[in-house]
Parts: C-alpha cells; structure tokens; sequence
C-alpha cells in the first residue's frame, strides 16, 4: 500500500510536467505578426542615396545586369508586432501596375526615368529578413514564409533596392544626369493573412526624391585618326585620272578612346571650304601652286556620302556593348568638281563631330 501511494505521487507529478509543455506549444504555433497596429497605412520610400555615381554597363542579351544595392527608411515607420492568433506570420504581399517595368528573373521591377534602367524594392526588418515585391499585381500572393515569430517580432521595416541595367536600355540620349524613380505606388506588402481585419498590408509609395543616383554622363577623351595622325594621303594623280574618274579609294577610320557608358555614336562633316556645286566636295584650300577641278568625296561604312556643313548628313552607329574604345571606317575619294582641272598640289581639310549618347 505504501508503494502504491508513491507510485500515485510519481504520475500526479508526470501528469503535471506534460501539461506544462502542452501549453507552451499551444501558445507558440497559435502566433500571428503585423505590421504596426494591424489595420494598414500609408508609408513612402525615404533617405535614399544622393551619391554614387551610376556607370551603365553594356546592355544584356537577356536578363539584368546589376548596377547597386542600398537601403532606404520609411516614413512614417512601422514596427512589427506579434500575438496570438492564427492569420500566420508569412509576409504577403501585391504589386500596383502603375510604375510597374515588368519581371526579372521572377521577382517585380519598377521604372525609373531613364527607360532599362529599373529597380527592384525588398521590403525587410532591419535584419535583413524579408522578400521583394513580386510579379502579382491583381491578387494578394504570399511571398515569403518565416514561421519564426522572433525574427519579426518588434523589428523596424526598412527598404533594400537594387539598381539594374536591362535589354532595354539604349543609352542616355537626353544625356539626364540622375537616375531617379518614376514617383507612384509600389504596391501593397504586411504580415500575415491580408484578407484579416487586424492584418492589413501597408501601401509602400515612391516620390522622384525617393533616391537620386548620379549618372556618368556618355563620352569619349580622344578622338584621332586610327593611325594617331591627323592627315589622309590621297596620293598623286595625273589630270587624266581624274578626268577619266580613275582616282584611288582612299580607307581611313576615326577613333575614340576612352568612352564612358556611350551606346551610341553619331559623326558629322563640317569644313570652311566647299566645291562641286550639288556634289559637296571638300574643296582645295591651298592658293599657291593649287590644283583647280577637284575635290574630296568622303564615304562611311554603308556607302553613303558624309556631306559636309550638312545636319541633316551623319553616320550613326549603335553598340550596346558601350565599347572603351571605337573606330569608324571611311573612305576618301579624290572626284572632278566640274570645274576646269588644273595640275597643283591639293589640300582640303574636313572636321569630325562626334556626340555622344
């Protein structure tokens, strides 16, 4: 009898024990997190960078290539909060298509005011635990699953943005200096089940002050002959080989060096001097010893003619490579100007503009 009576006490205590971890277990998968009070807002991207400055890389065949990474604040703030309940504490969330570019490998981009150069906005504690906004811009989807209450629990929200360069970019033809966001909303982003009275998401908006980014604006250092000269040997020629219209194709390239974020190049022909009426040659200006009925052709790469003092003539080239370096092939032919040909020495002198975007 009296083992009886200890076994009893034993199981009473064991009975007890088990009751305790049944309650704390109960409690801890019962927990549900929100931002702030539970009942939504307004907040807007704030303090982001001023400085930097941005290079555009060269344009991807697919895909993004990344530019930066930085984190802004919001205002106003929103802490975290967790508490029983049973609306979870998964991050949901849901993009507004107003400033929506588009997807990146899966995750949602949003404009800025330089077309291909987008960003993507992971909305976070400070600790770094969070998700970007998504791809999902009519429906609520859950976008990330942290089912640790601690990780959440009286966190500050902040906000991670990472700059990219995608295969829209086409250089920066407006030459526009910062790389600032379109201002709009975002989207929606909470924790929790957004469709629950207490766990409503928050609206998250960007205004054009949201981030400022300097942009290395395109250009080139050095523009030379491709040989580093500056002067195209036409060659000696008989009267006869220019009456007979048997000069010389005469190749040359200009180059540019050091380039900087340059997708695109444009070159014009300028020059003091013009003969050949209609033909627009470069004319000779020497006047001792000058030859007289000729004048200088000059052709770029796709076989048309670069007229000079013209702004409606250029030779446009793309490469989305945004190349250090470039050359531009021409070709410089020695033609009759209509006017009587006299033998002498020729020199006829063009200028190159290039810009830059």
């Amino acid at each position: 009898m009296t083992m009886t009576g200890c076994l009893n006490k034993k199981s009473i205590i064991t009975m007890s024990l088990f009751g305790v971890l049944f309650s704390a277990t109960s409690a801890w998968g019962a927990t549900e997190c929100r931002f702030g009070n539970g009942y939504g807002g307004t907040t807007t991207l704030v303090n982001g960078p001023t400085s930097g400055p941005a290079r555009a890389a060269p344009r991807p065949s697919s895909g993004g290539t990344f530019l930066m990474q930085f984190t802004t604040d919001i205002s106003p703030g929103i802490q975290i909060g967790c508490s029983l309940g049973n609306d979870g504490t998964s991050e949901w969330g849901m993009t507004d298509p107003s400033v929506y570019a588009g997807s990146l490998y899966q995750d949602g981009t949003f404009q800025t005011n330089i077309p291909g150069i987008v960003y993507t906005v992971n909305i976070e504690t400070v600790d770094g635990i969070g998700h970007v906004f998504g791809t999902n811009t009519t429906a609520y989807k859950e976008l990330y699953v942290n089912n640790v209450p601690s990780n959440w629990d009286g966190k500050w929200v902040n906000a991670k943005i990472q700059l990219w360069q995608t295969s829209a970019y086409n250089g920066n033809p407006n030459k526009v200096s910062v790389i600032k966001p379109v201002a709009g909303t975002l989207g929606l982003m909470g924790l929790g089940d957004p469709n629950d009275s207490n766990n409503r998401p928050w609206y998250f908006k960007v205004t054009e002050d949201t981030f400022q980014i300097p942009l290395v604006l395109p250009t080139c250092d050095v523009v030379t002959l491709a040989d580093g000269g500056n002067t195209v040997e036409l060659g000696d020629y008989f009267v006869s080989d220019i009456q007979k219209n048997q000069t010389r194709d005469v190749p040359f390239a200009v180059q540019v060096s050091n380039c900087t974020s340059v997708a695109k190049f444009t070159t014009k022909l300028s020059t003091s001097k013009i003969t050949g009426g209609a033909k627009k040659l470069l004319a000779n200006t020497l006047a001792s010893n000058a030859a007289a009925g000729a004048g200088v052709k000059i052709i770029d790469a796709n076989n048309q003619q670069l007229i000079p003092n013209d702004s409606n003539s250029a030779f446009v080239q793309t490469d989305a490579n945004l190349p250090a370096v470039r050359n531009f092939d021409f070709i410089a032919r020695l033609e009759a100007d209509g006017n009587a040909i006299k033998s002498g020495a020729f020199s006829a002198v063009g200028t190159f503009t290039l810009t830059y975007e």
